[in-house]
This record gives C-alpha cells, structure tokens and sequence, in this order.
C-alpha cells in the first residue's frame, strides 16, 4: 500500500520529492518548489512552479509511482493555474506505464490546453490500470509566457457515499464585528468535490447567496460589501459524485458597525504636529459608507471613490500645513484619496489629492489658509470595487510647528545627535536626563523603544530611511530628533 493512496502538496521543503522527478528541457528554466511568486498556494505554502523562457519549455514534472488498485489507488487529482489571465501556459498530461523516462510517457490523458488563471482542479481516472504501476506527468510546452503552477496531488478512488459535512473556520458561529467583506472560509473535506453556499438575511434563507457552486475550494467571497451592523446567517454543503453532505449546519454572524467617523458630522480631530510622525494615528475604511455622497475632483473619474472616514484639524497660524495618509502593515487598503472641505456640506473643496504621497496614499499641501478654522478631510478608499478596505494611518503637520517646539527643547536640553546621518549606532549628547527613547519611523509607527537610554544607541536593525527619536526627560518634556538611517 505504500504507493496506493497519497497527497503531495510540496509543502515538506523546496527540494523533489522523494520517488518524484523532473525533466528540464527546452528552455534554461526548470521545475522548483517553494512559495509562490504571486498569489497563493492552493494548500498552505508551497506549490511547483515553472517560469517562462525565451525557448519553448518541454518540462515534465513527474509523479512517485502509482500502484493502482480497484476501489483504492484508481484516481488521480491535481490542482493547476497559470499566474496571469493575460499569459497562459499550456500544459498536457501524459502517462507512462514503464518509468519516468521521457520516451515512456506516450499515453495521453489530457492533449494540449491552457492552464486557467485560477486554481482549478484536474481529475483522471486511473481504472484502467488496475494492477499495474504508472506514473503522470504534467508536460509544459509553452514559449514565453510567465509561470504555471501546480499543487495538491491526490491519488484516491472515486467516492462511493455522499462527503461529510464541513464547519466555518472564519466567521464561526455567532461571531460579532465580521468584516464586510464577505469572505468565507471552512475546513476541507477530503471525499467532497465541491462546495455550495447559501447565505441570507434570515434563517433558512437564500437571499444574499442562493445555494452557489464555488466549486473545489475552501473560502468564498460573496459579491459586494455586506451591510454593517446586520444578522447573517450560512451553510456550506459539500457534494461529490454521489450526491450532496446532509443535514450540514446552519452558522449566522453580526457584521462590524461602521467606523465612528463614518458621517462629518462625528470628524476625529487631527492634532497637528511638526511631521507627520509626531501626531499620526490610526483609521479604517473597514465598514464605512458614501457620506455624503460627494465625489473627488483630482480623480480621472471623479466618482472612483469607495465608502469614506471623516477628520478634522485647526489651520495653524501660518496658515499653511500638509495631510497626509500612509499605509499600514498588512492592511488591504493600498489607496486613497483625500478631499477637504470649509464645512460638512461639501459645497467649498479646498484642495483634493489621489497619489502625492508613499506609493498609492495622498498628500495634499494646502496654503494662505485662514489661521484657526476647522477643516473637514474626508479620506476615501480609492475605486469602487467590494475590496480592499481597510486600515490607514493620516497626519496632519507643519513645519512652523516644528519650529517653535524645537527651539524650546533644545534650549531646555541642548542635546544632539551624532554621527547623522548614521550607519548602526546613533550616539546622543547627554542622557543623564533623558528617561526613555522612542523611535518613530515615517509612518508614525513606534519601531524601538529604549528604557535607561546609554548615550549609544544600537540602532542597526532598522531599515534606512528617516526616523523621529523621541527623547522622553526626566521632567515629563520632550525633545525631537530628526535621524537618517544609512
């Protein structure tokens, strides 16, 4: 039984497997095994890959061998895609009743066809085989297109009952403050073939996803943001050949409520700082809505605009100062886009901005401003498509603030900072006053903090860039050093 039923996910390290093999001809590049280069496995971790060449590939990738036997070892699956819609790779499926020569592999179980851009799973009944030892490969044979992956190899028989029943790993039961997002996930079943969902707004019901077939995959993301604060209530149903899983239950989950900020009226007020780091905090987009439904001028297509979060600040008296967004590690939104307003009725835009600032956030420098109104900012997730909200950091500042506490702490404190810019050890004048330090990188994030400082600080795991180091006194002040990591 030892090359009867078994699954092969590569997921053990990033070398062959054992009994399996590879037959790199054609172009340079050859099947490897690790994480993917784009998106992700189809189980946990890793997956084969093959990456495009100039020359036409004439790859195999080789199963251990297979001994078959009736009602046991007389299937085999495995799931495939290609890295992009736009580049697909074609592939065939061969097989060799003898070794795992080249030569060997005259059987066609599949001619040649491209690999679609989603996971997709490919099934081949072995029964003809039965007493006999085989091996398949899947054969590349395309020039210049990007990669095809594959993963997830099962070799089992054909069920013969209807699966089990499967169980939510997120949302689970009763769960409160679900994403809006709409995604489901669940534990997969190893004699199911597929899936079907049913999700509504009250018990039993089909309203929102009505008994859907997601196929052979284990998370589903339902169309368009659901409604906040609302009751939901879904089943899985896992189904093969044979028929559909019985009496499978019911979950039912409260979506999150939208953020505080969602309307102008209830803006977070921005305290303005001397760099965007000194006062940044942290928002969401998560759950928000149109309000109201204004539109973003700077944009190409002015209502490319997702639910909204409202901020407000006090002009300096310099009349000037500078907002600004920042991504957040591991947050889905990417981009956004700010508007601000003289008031809430978004009838005067001041200034509105898309991409000014890091990567796809915004930053918007506003001038000749009148010292001590309130201005509204309304912060967008960029686009109206369901995904990709999320959280943000947002900062409001301006140099004449900088100023004017800076001259305070350094006549107070007078220390200084050296070498700077730096490569490892960022030394500080003094520190016999100085209780703790805090070093806040450009997204206003904390990434050190020091307690009982010595004057050398031991600073060479950050990444280069610029960094505010906050010195905490004795005496409850402050003192801002701006520091350039080499």
């Amino acid at each position: 039984m030892g090359f009867s039923q078994w699954t092969e996910n590569f997921d053990a390290g990033t070398t062959l497997p054992a009994g399996w093999a590879v037959i790199n001809d054609g172009g340079a590049n050859g099947w490897v095994f690790g994480v993917p280069d784009f998106g992700s496995a189809q189980t946990p971790t890793n997956v084969a890959t093959l990456t495009y060449d100039a020359t036409a590939h004439d790859d195999y990738l080789i199963t251990k061998a297979i001994t078959v036997t009736a009602g046991v070892s007389d299937r085999l699956s495995f799931f495939v895609k290609s890295r992009s819609s736009t580049f697909l790779e074609n592939y065939e499926v061969l097989l060799s009743t003898t070794d795992q020569t080249k030569p060997a592999f005259t059987t066609v179980l599949q001619a040649t066809q491209k690999a679609p851009s989603v996971w997709t799973e490919k099934t081949f009944s072995l029964s003809a085989y039965v007493g006999q030892t085989v091996y398949v490969a899947i054969h590349a044979t395309d020039t210049d297109q990007w990669q095809i992956y594959a993963d997830t190899f099962k070799v089992d028989s054909a069920p013969t009952v209807v699966p089990t029943c499967t169980s939510f790993t997120t949302p689970t039961n009763g769960a409160v403050g679900v994403n809006v997002d709409g995604i489901l996930n669940w534990t997969s079943v190893a004699s199911a073939t597929g899936y079907k969902v049913k999700v509504g707004t009250t018990t039993g019901g089909s309203d929102i996803v009505n008994n859907v077939d997601a196929g052979n995959v284990i998370t589903y993301n339902i169309t368009g943001n659901l409604n906040a604060s609302t009751v939901y209530y879904a089943t899985i149903t896992p189904y093969n050949a044979v028929g559909d899983a019985v009496g499978c239950s019911e979950i039912s989950f409260t979506t999150m409520a939208p953020p505080a900020n969602d309307d102008c009226a209830n803006a977070v007020m921005l305290t303005l700082g001397s760099n965007f780091a000194q006062n940044a905090i942290s928002g969401s987009t998560s759950a928000s809505t149109n309000t109201p439904a204004l539109t973003a001028s700077c944009l190409f297509t002015p209502s490319n605009v997702g639910g909204n979060v409202w901020y407000k600040v006090v002009v300096p008296a310099s009349g000037s100062l500078t907002i600004e967004t920042a991504g957040v590690a591991g947050s889905s939104l990417t981009d956004t886009v700010i508007s601000v307003f003289s008031d809430c009725t978004g009838a005067t835009s001041l200034g509105c901005d898309d991409d000014t600032g890091t990567d796809a956030f915004s930053k918007l420098e506003l001038t000749s401003q009148t010292p001590g109104a309130t201005l509204y900012i309304s912060v967008w997730k960029f686009g109206t498509a369901t995904s990709g909200d999320g959280a943000f950091n947002i900062s409001a500042y301006d140099a004449s603030v900088l100023a004017t506490s800076d001259a305070a702490q350094v006549k107070n404190n007078k220390l200084t900072a050296y070498p700077n810019p730096f490569a490892d050890v960022l030394n500080i004048s003094d520190v016999k006053n100085v209780k703790s330090i805090s070093v806040i990188d450009i997204a206003g994030r904390v990434v050190k903090t020091i307690e009982k400082p010595s004057s050398a600080l031991q600073l060479g795991g950050l990444k280069s860039g610029l960094y505010m180091v906050v010195l905490n006194m004795n005496d409850g002040s402050q003192q801002t050093i701006k520091a350039i990591k080499k």
